[in-house]
């Protein structure tokens, strides 16, 4: 049975990702697709983490190409015109897929939150395969948000809009990848993390090499 925690996390990460889920979200998949494609044998398995409504999987077809399956798990369906594979990330089988795809989602939920997102990323992913995580920058970007109250992790608020408070935080320079890398460490993944530019704000490239078995906190 899932423990409150656990259930208050699926939440949180539910009721935030929905403000991600916008169609110019359609480039940064395809870009994302056309890096993965000389990654992944033919006929790899891709999972997408949390946002981009029903043009992500032909978005990263454009540039994987057909030879893959690309399924998503996305916690928001409402949005949606077709249904996505899993609703929650307690769906995604474990070390099932070749490579997961997260775009600006670790951006707009808070650190615990963030924690649990990871950890479905890693269960998703086989050892020895791939994961593109993107995120939205501080500087020229989330710091541009009006009406919002300053939160207690660095560069992060709470930006309101009417009766609707939604957290953003943003990721400079080495901080997305200092994150993967810290977070790998503590769950004994063993893992190589490089700095993307031109798919996203700020995004990573992580190749994980082995896995621990760390449970989640």
């Amino acid at each position: 049975m899932k423990s409150f925690k656990e259930f208050l996390r699926e939440s949180q990460f539910a009721n935030n990702t929905q403000k991600t889920q916008v169609a110019t979200t359609g480039g940064t998949y395809e870009k994302t697709g056309a890096f993965l494609k000389d990654k992944l044998k033919p006929h790899s398995k891709i999972v997408s983490i949390g946002a981009g409504l029903d043009h992500t999987r032909d978005a990263m077809h454009r540039g994987l190409g057909h030879s893959h399956t690309i399924d998503d798990m996305e916690p928001n369906p409402e949005k949606r015109k077709n249904a996505p594979e899993y609703t929650k990330s307690e769906q995604i089988p474990h070390n099932h897929y070749d490579a997961a795809v997260s775009h600006n989602v670790l951006n707009v939920v808070e650190p615990h939150v963030r924690d649990h997102v990871m950890h479905s990323i890693f269960n998703s992913v086989k050892p020895g395969g791939h994961a593109v995580i993107g995120a939205r920058k501080w500087t020229g970007d989330v710091a541009k948000n009006k009406n919002k109250t300053l939160a207690s992790e660095p560069k992060a608020m709470w930006v309101h809009k009417g009766t609707e408070h939604s957290y953003q935080k943003g990721f400079d320079g080495d901080e997305l990848k200092s994150y993967v890398e810290g977070f790998a460490a503590k769950h004994g993944h063993k893992v190589k993390v490089s700095n993307l530019k031109g798919i996203s704000a700020n995004g990573v490239h992580v190749h994980i090499l082995s896995k621990g078995n760390r449970p989640a906190s």
